[in-house]
C-alpha cells in the first residue's frame, strides 16, 4: 500500500520554505544595502578626486597669473634699465665733449675768443653732469638688477607651475568615476533584485517601473504642491548620455529647468530632515513627511537655504532658491523622492497625488 504523507508533514516543510524565502530576501536586502553604500562611498571618492583637481587647477592657475605678473613687472624694469643707459650714454657723450680741447682753467682760457668766465662755466657744467652720470649709473644698475630678479621669478613661478600633477589628478577623477558608474549599475540591479524585478531587467528602462511598486499611495491625501516652475530638463531612469562629468550613469530624480533664485518649494508638509553641501549635488535640503516617504531638493543656491534641521515646513513653503551648484550645467532643480530609503520616480509620485511636474523640453 502505497504511503501517505500526514497532513502535519507539510506544517514543517512549509515552514523550511518560508525560512528560505526569508534568508534569501535578507539576503537580497543585505546585497541592497551593501551596492547602496558602494555608490555612497564611491561618490565619496569621486568628490575627494574631484576636489584634489580642483585644488591642483587653481594651484597651476595661480602660479600662472603669478609668473604672468612676474612677466610684465620685468618688462616694465627692462624698459626702465633701458631709458637708463640711453640717458647715461648721453650725459657721457656730453662729458666728452666737454672735455674736448684742454683739461685746466689756462687751456680753456687761451682759446681763441673764451673769456675765462665762459671757461669756468664750462667747468660747473662738466661737474654737474659728474654727478648726474653717478646717480644715473646708479639707478641704471638697479633697474636691470630688479629686471633679471623678477625674470628669474617668472621662470621659478611657471615651473613651479608645470610641476602641479594635473594629469593625475584627471587620472584620479576618471578613476573614481568609473567605479561610481561600477557601483551606480551594480545598484540599480540590487534595487530591481530588491523589488521583485527579474535580473535581466537590471539597469534597463525596465527597472524603473518596478520601482514604483514602492508606492502604496501614502500621503496622499495632505496637500501637494509643485516643488518648481519650469520644463522638465532630465528624468528618472538611465542616463545614456551624461550630461556633465561625474554625473551617474543612473539618474534618480528629475531635473526641472528653472531660473536661476526662482523660489524652490516644499513638496508636501514634513520635517526638514537635512541640510548642507553633499557633493555632486552641490547645496541640498532633504524632508522627511512621514510614512517612510521623503523627498530631496539639490543644486540649490550658494547663501539662499532658508530652513534649518528639524524646521517644520507647509506644503508650498518657500524652502531655497535655484542655483547650479554641485554637478550641474545650468540652473535647475534636482527633486528626488525616496520611499522607504529607496529612490522613486517623482514624475509618477507626484502625478499620483495630483501635481504634474511639468513639460519635457
Amino acid at each position: 500500500m502505497p504511503s501517505q504523507i500526514a497532513p502535519w508533514d507539510a506544517g514543517p516543510t512549509a515552514l523550511r520554505r518560508s525560512a528560505a524565502r526569508a534568508a534569501q530576501q535578507l539576503e537580497t536586502e543585505r546585497a541592497y544595502a551593501a551596492a547602496r553604500g558602494a555608490v555612497d562611498s564611491a561618490q565619496s571618492a569621486l568628490d575627494v578626486a574631484q576636489r584634489a583637481l580642483a585644488a591642483a587647477e587653481a594651484e597651476q592657475s595661480t602660479g600662472l597669473a603669478l609668473a604672468d605678473a612676474h612677466e610684465a613687472a620685468a618688462a616694465v624694469a627692462s624698459a626702465k634699465a633701458d631709458a637708463s643707459q640711453r640717458l647715461l650714454s648721453g650725459l657721457i657723450r656730453q662729458m666728452a665733449q666737454q672735455r674736448t680741447g684742454g683739461a685746466s682753467i689756462d687751456t680753456l682760457a687761451n682759446r681763441a675768443g673764451q673769456s675765462l668766465l665762459s671757461a669756468l662755466g664750462g667747468l660747473d657744467r662738466m661737474q654737474s653732469l659728474t654727478g648726474n652720470v653717478s646717480g644715473i649709473r646708479d639707478r641704471a644698475v638697479a633697474d636691470a638688477a630688479a629686471a633679471r630678479s623678477l625674470l628669474d621669478q617668472e621662470a621659478a613661478a611657471r615651473q613651479k607651475a608645470a610641476l602641479v600633477p594635473i594629469d593625475e589628478r584627471r587620472s584620479d577623477v576618471d578613476s573614481a568615476q568609473a567605479s561610481l558608474d561600477d557601483a551606480t549599475a551594480a545598484l540599480a540591479a540590487s534595487e530591481s533584485l530588491a523589488l521583485g524585478a527579474p535580473a535581466s531587467v537590471a539597469g534597463s528602462d525596465d527597472a524603473v517601473a518596478w520601482l514604483t511598486r514602492l508606492d502604496t499611495g501614502q500621503l496622499s491625501t495632505q496637500g501637494w504642491a509643485l516643488p518648481a516652475a519650469g520644463r522638465i530638463t532630465d528624468v528618472f531612469g538611465p542616463r545614456p548620455v551624461r550630461p556633465a562629468p561625474g554625473a551617474g550613469a543612473f539618474h534618480y530624480a528629475t531635473d526641472i529647468g528653472a531660473a536661476c533664485d526662482s523660489a524652490v518649494r516644499a513638496a508636501t508638509s514634513g520635517v526638514v530632515a537635512a541640510v548642507g553641501t553633499v557633493g555632486g549635488y552641490g547645496n541640498w535640503i532633504l524632508i522627511d513627511h512621514g510614512s517612510g516617504v521623503q523627498t530631496g531638493y539639490a543644486h540649490l543656491a550658494t547663501g539662499e537655504l532658508l530652513v534649518a534641521v528639524g524646521d517644520s515646513v507647509g506644503a508650498g513653503q518657500v524652502i531655497a532658491g535655484v542655483g547650479r551648484t554641485g554637478v550641474a550645467t545650468g540652473c535647475h532643480l534636482h527633486f528626488e523622492v525616496r520611499v522607504g530609503g529607496t529612490r522613486v520616480d517623482p514624475q509618477r509620485f507626484m502625478a499620483a497625488r495630483g501635481v504634474a511636474l511639468g513639460s519635457i523640453g
